[in-house]
């Protein structure tokens, strides 16, 4: 190793067994992550899995659509975009390279708190080294000279692909809009901005915006396999990645402790009436969306746990009882500044369109006495924990996607403890963010 690659590592309680009952022991693979920042601002945090030939590597740019220029919705997705196809870059040859290994690649996907890149690929020192070099000189190096109309063509039609349908988008950003008024999130559908600022943005925005926020102290290396961390540091060292180049880190928005009641509580949407040249109906069903908003300090498990439950009641209610639909999902949201449920069903019976919300009030009801089914959600949890069987690969994105969401990597005991803690109480205290006043709620027919 050489002497400029000696910064410090950082450890962690290591946790790798925890005795049960029974003789058995949980393993604990997210503690086993050790970190060192470099001196360009660059960390690294690393697993060291023995014996193993290959390494996965993710590279977390800690800027992802928050944030995006006011204005210039969309500047991060483009961005990513263009990294890969730039400065001589060829997306289909750096993909062959990496087949070439028997690894693969990721270049860029944007979530709303960052940019991640990966690959994966043999502990080959050559390879490695080559793999940072490729990075390196694509993050830091980026000229952008890549076609931007032709991009500009490619990220519009992402748009079509998650809105397929014009007013899937239209409601999209109402939502948006009605949940956050005068408040940053109201200003996008989704990371990938808005298909108007879209249109607009020009050279300048995406340069300033990538010689801003691709610069070491603003990325994270999160890695396993089989290289321990003083040789993967060695191996950066020697890369490009280490260079020097001015910057700070993005901060993540701060947690939001209260919300207004939402601009409008309740959308009826016609479809026939949205396309009135349609010369028959657009559909057989009508639809139920329904969003909640939480302060970003909320504990995380308790709107876990208020999610499980209202999903398996109105299973049981929606599904079960009055057979209106299929399925009707329930799903939770974790940003660092507010924390959403929403609660969903895209195909519902046409006898339940006037019904559905006053079932869903019900079922919300019904969870502040429910301890029975409170407590083995609870166990189910808790034992879900004690039965860990990941993979090296799945473990590095689940602790890559952590940094990026919270600018950390949890342990599995962490979240045994919090788990632990949580109580019905604390959930009926939850109860006022869910009333319907405070809601977005959306219903689709015909």
């Amino acid at each position: 190793m050489t002497k400029k690659s000696r910064c410090p590592i950082i450890g962690r309680k290591q946790y790798f067994k925890k005795e049960l009952k029974g003789g058995i022991f949980m393993w604990d693979p997210l503690s086993e992550f050790s970190h060192a920042i470099f001196p360009n601002g660059l960390e690294l945090h690393s697993a060291y899995w023995p014996n193993r030939p290959w390494q996965m590597v993710f590279l977390v740019v800690h800027s992802g659509s928050d944030a995006d220029p006011f204005g210039a919705e969309g500047t991060a997705h483009f961005v990513e975009h263009l990294i890969s196809e730039s400065s001589g870059f060829n997306r289909k040859e750096i993909e062959k390279k990496f087949d070439y290994f028997g690894g693969s690649v990721n270049l860029g996907r944007t979530s709303y708190a960052a940019t991640i890149y990966s690959f994966f690929g043999p502990t080959n020192q050559k390879f490695m080294i080559d793999s940072f070099n490729l990075f390196g000189r694509m993050i830091f190096e980026n000229a952008l000279d890549a076609d931007l109309e032709s991009n500009r063509q490619i990220v519009l039609a992402e748009f079509d692909r998650y809105f397929s349908m014009e007013h899937k988008y239209h409601l999209a950003l109402l939502e948006r809009q009605s949940l956050y008024p005068e408040y940053f999130r109201s200003r996008s559908v989704s990371p990938l901005g808005l298909r108007e600022s879209v249109k607009e943005i020009n050279k300048e925005k995406l340069k300033d915006f990538y010689d801003r926020n691709y610069v070491p102290k603003n990325i994270s290396i999160v890695s396993t396999g089989g290289l321990k961390i003083y040789e993967l540091m060695d191996l950066l060292f020697r890369s490009n990645l280490a260079q020097e180049k001015s910057g700070n880190r993005n901060l993540l928005p701060v947690a939001l402790e209260e919300f207004k009641k939402p601009k409008e509580n309740f959308h009826l949407f016609s479809l026939s009436k949205y396309y009135e040249s349609a010369e028959e109906s657009l559909t057989n069903s009508g639809g139920y969306r329904s969003v909640a908003r939480f302060p970003g300090k909320t504990k995380r498990w308790s709107v876990y746990f208020l999610k499980e439950m209202i999903g398996k009641l109105l299973h049981q209610e929606v599904r079960e009882k009055k057979s209106w639909t299929y399925s009707m999902s329930a799903r939770n949201y974790y940003l660092s500044d507010v924390q959403e449920l929403v609660v969903e069903c895209p195909a519902l019976s046409l006898n339940a369109i006037d019904e559905i919300e006053t079932t869903v009030i019900r079922c919300f009801n019904q969870i502040q006495n429910n301890t029975d089914l409170f407590e083995q959600m609870k166990k189910k949890v808790l034992q879900k924990l004690k039965l860990i069987d990941i993979s090296g690969v799945d473990l590095c994105e689940q602790a890559a996607d952590h940094m990026a969401a919270t600018g950390k990597i949890p342990t599995y005991h962490e979240w045994e403890r919090e788990i632990s803690s949580v109580n019905l109480k604390e959930l009926s205290e939850l109860a006022c963010w869910v009333v319907p006043e405070m809601r977005w709620t959306l219903v689709i027919k015909p």
